[in-house]
């Protein structure tokens, strides 16, 4: 399914933005295969569009960004806005939060 979203999908960003997706995915893998857990939300809204993904798994990945977005939210607000000290308080590394960061700010753009 991976590999259908990512051939599907446009990259209007050129290498740089697959390399960015891939870089993400890997910082929030757990096993040695990227699953739609690990993809940005607007990369699979734009697959959504694009082809017939079962919407039901789509559903469980757009919850866990949900959620992700919500408790970094949360512990930027708590922290100040001091990323190193959020990044601590949610126990991933301070690059991976900034990572994650742009991304919730672009998917706030647009």
């Amino acid at each position: 399914e991976v590999a259908e979203i990512f051939l599907d999908y446009d990259w209007p960003g050129n290498v740089r933005e697959l390399e960015h997706v891939i870089e993400g995915a890997i910082s929030m893998l757990d096993g040695t295969v990227i699953t739609l857990a690990e993809l940005p939300t607007t990369l699979l809204r734009t697959a959504n569009k694009e082809s017939q993904i079962d919407e039901k798994k789509l559903n469980l990945c757009y919850k866990i960004n949900e959620l992700e977005q919500a408790m970094i939210e949360k512990a930027m607000n708590y922290c100040s806005g001091n990323i190193t000290y959020a990044a601590k308080c949610l126990g991933i590394p301070r690059q991976t939060l900034q990572y994650k960061l742009r991304k919730i700010a672009k998917a706030k753009r647009g």
